[in-house]
C-alpha cells in the first residue's frame, strides 16, 4: 500500500473509531441510570462492545501512520474538532435541538439511535469483511457479530416502544423525527474516505442505502411508526431559532459549528445568506450582541 493510500485508509479507520468511542461514551451514560436494572448491563454490554472495537480501530490507525501515535492518543489528546465522528452519535439523550442543552434522559433516543447506527454498520462491517486490508477485514467480521446482537436489541425495544403505551409510542415517534436528520451523513464521505475505500476494494457506503431504508423501514411499521414524510434528510445549512440563541447547523461538516446569542435576531431572520460572511469573520450591521465559538460544542 501506498503511503497516500495508507493515509487515506487511516482517515477512513479513524472515523469508524470515533464513531466507536463516542457512542460507546454516550451509552455507557446509562450505567446506574437504565430503566430497568436489565438495561443497565444491557448498553453497558453494549459501550463495552464499541469501546472493543474503538480501541482495534485504534491500534490500527496507529500502525497505519507509524508516528508514534497510538490508541490512548488518538483517543484523548486530540481536540474536538479533530474528531471524524458522526453528529448523531454525540447528541444528548433528548431530543432538545442544540447539543448543548441539558434535561432528563429520554431512553427511546438511545434506542432510536442504536438502532439507526447499528443497521447501519452492520453492513459496513459486512462490507469491510472483504476489504483487502487483511487486519480491517478481521476487525470488521469481528466487530459485525457485535453488530448484530445491538440491531436484534435496540428493534426489539423499538417495537415495545412503538407498540406499547400512547406515551411510549409519542416518544419513540418524536426519537425517530429527531435523529432520522443526522443519518443523512452515513452517505456523504469524503474524497479521501471514498478513495480509501476503493483502495480497499470495497463500494461506496453509499451503495449500502438501499438496504439500510428497507431494514428501517420494516421494523418501523412494525413499531406503528412513521418514517418523516420526506425521509427526514437534512440537504442544506440552516439556522435553527430557540429562545434567545440562534445555533448553526451545518450537517456535511459533521458538527454543530457555532452557538450565537443575540440581543436581537435582525441580522438572521431571513437571511441565510448572512451565514457565510460570518464565518469569514465579518460581523453582523445590526447592533447586536454576539459570541461565537467556532468549534464543535459538547455538552
Amino acid at each position: 500500500m501506498s503511503a497516500v493510500a495508507a493515509q487515506e485508509v487511516s482517515d477512513l479507520v479513524l472515523h469508524l473509531a470515533d464513531n466507536a468511542l463516542i457512542l460507546a461514551q454516550r451509552n455507557a451514560e446509562w450505567c446506574g441510570h437504565g430503566p430497568i436494572l436489565e438495561e443497565d448491563l444491557a448498553l453497558a454490554n453494549n459501550a463495552l462492545d464499541l469501546m472493543g472495537q474503538a480501541r482495534l480501530l485504534y491500534q490500527h490507525v496507529a500502525a497505519l501512520r507509524q508516528d508514534g501515535s497510538d490508541e490512548d492518543r488518538l483517543a484523548y489528546f486530540r481536540d474536538a474538532h479533530e474528531f471524524k465522528n458522526h453528529t448523531l452519535l454525540e447528541l444528548p439523550h433528548s431530543t432538545a435541538l442544540a447539543p448543548t442543552a441539558s434535561g432528563d434522559r429520554d431512553y427511546a433516543v438511545t434506542i432510536v439511535r442504536n438502532f439507526l447506527y447499528s443497521c447501519f454498520m452492520v453492513l459496513v462491517w459486512d462490507a469491510l469483511q472483504h476489504a483487502t486490508d487483511a487486519q480491517l477485514a478481521a476487525i470488521a467480521s469481528k466487530s459485525r457479530k457485535e453488530a448484530l446482537y445491538h440491531v436484534q436489541h435496540a428493534q426489539d425495544w423499538l417495537i415495545r416502544f412503538g407498540d406499547g403505551t400512547a406515551e411510549s409510542h409519542h416518544k419513540a415517534q418524536a426519537a425517530l423525527n429527531h435523529l432520522m436528520p443526522y443519518t443523512q451523513a452515513f452517505w456523504l464521505l469524503g474524497e479521501a474516505e471514498a478513495a480509501a475505500l476503493q483502495a480497499l476494494g470495497v463500494a461506496h457506503f453509499s451503495s449500502l442505502q438501499s438496504a439500510w431504508q428497507a431494514q428501517v423501514a420494516s421494523a418501523v411499521s412494525e413499531a406503528t411508526l412513521t418514517l418523516p414524510a420526506d425521509g427526514g434528510h437534512v440537504r442544506k445549512a440552516m439556522w435553527v431559532c430557540i429562545p434567545s440563541t440562534w445555533v448553526l447547523y451545518w450537517p456535511k461538516c459533521k458538527a454543530w459549528r457555532a452557538r450565537i446569542r443575540m440581543a436581537c435576531g435582525e441580522c438572521v431572520a431571513g437571511r441565510e445568506s448572512a451565514r457565510a460572511p460570518w464565518l469569514a469573520g465579518c460581523r453582523p450591521s445590526a447592533p447586536c450582541a454576539v459570541a461565537v465559538v467556532g468549534k464543535r460544542l459538547r455538552p
